[in-house]
């Protein structure tokens, strides 16, 4: 007998069968009454003891309900993208709990990029999984500045200890916008019926000049070409206030990467899109002052 008590309603809708990967499926939902939480997730329709399809696990608060944890199975196998968020809401974002971690799943083990965030929604640190092992170049950063780089592979640090990334103060978007909310207001794009939903994830690099404007904006990493040109373009006209170091302004190189999910509503001119927008990544890279 589990010692959680668990308050199981199976919900079994007609219209909410789903077929993934030709495999059909039904939603469960399950109430873990001793630790306030709701876990839903799809199983196969023909056993229900193997998850197949999304899986999300949320806090059921008396004041407020919020996600926990949300990931994919695939034959009771973590894949792809799990994203893990703070246990208690705390700071600017109030009831938003905002995420901790991403971790990238491949057959039940972490395989690919991982992240870890701050509250505010800053990098803490970043680097790459192998069976969960950590492989490669990882960073590690403190308020956008990098504190330690580490390879892995070569097993030695890459840190650079001569003051190339001690800086006195972190650049910021001008007039206190965070990146979320200025591409949101911003953003710019063009309406394709071929794509009346998209989603994904875009990394950017970009230098943020000495005189508040950025040039050098280059798309690293992306699923779709229209939305990573209106990224492109909208970020290139964005103004910040300026690395300092030393007392003086200087240039520096930033390097973003969001996820994305992005919808189009209504008809002709009342025609609007509207976007989740996550920041999963906004660090400081280098100074460019050489």
């Amino acid at each position: 007998m589990v010692n959680k008590v668990k308050i199981l309603t199976v919900l079994v809708l007609l219209g909410m069968i789903m077929n993934l990967n030709g495999q059909e499926t039904k939603l469960i939902s399950e109430k873990i009454k001793e630790q306030n939480e709701i876990e839903e997730y799809y199983v196969d329709r023909a056993n229900k003891d193997i998850k197949h399809g999304e899986y999300k696990l949320t806090w059921n608060w008396k004041f407020y309900k919020a996600l926990k944890v949300k990931g994919q199975y695939d034959n009771n196998l973590k894949v792809g993208t799990w994203v893990y968020y703070f246990d208690y809401a705390k700071g600017k974002y109030g009831k938003d709990l905002g995420v901790q971690h991403i971790v990238i799943y491949e057959k039940d083990k972490p395989n690919g990029k991982y992240l870890q965030l701050d509250y505010h929604g800053d990098t803490v640190q970043i680097g790459w999984l192998k069976d969960n092992k950590r492989v490669g170049e990882w960073k590690i950063f403190k308020k956008l500045q990098l504190i330690e780089h580490y390879d892995f592979s070569n097993r030695e640090s890459k840190i650079d200890r001569q003051g190339e990334y001690e800086i006195e103060i972190s650049p910021r978007l001008q007039n206190d916008f965070d990146i979320i909310r200025y591409l949101k207001n911003n953003l710019e794009l063009s309406y394709d019926k071929e794509q009346s939903s998209m989603s994904g994830m875009i990394g950017l690099e970009f230098v943020i000049s000495a005189d508040s404007s950025v040039t050098s904006v280059d798309v690293l990493e992306s699923n779709n070409k229209t939305v990573s040109e209106a990224f492109k373009s909208c970020l290139s006209k964005s103004k910040w206030e300026p690395a300092i170091k030393n007392g003086e302004n200087i240039s520096c190189k930033m390097n973003a990467f969001f996820s994305y999910y992005l919808v189009w509503e209504g008809n002709g001119k009342n025609r609007r899109f509207r976007i989740n927008l996550v920041s999963d990544s906004l660090v400081l890279i280098t100074n460019n002052n050489r």
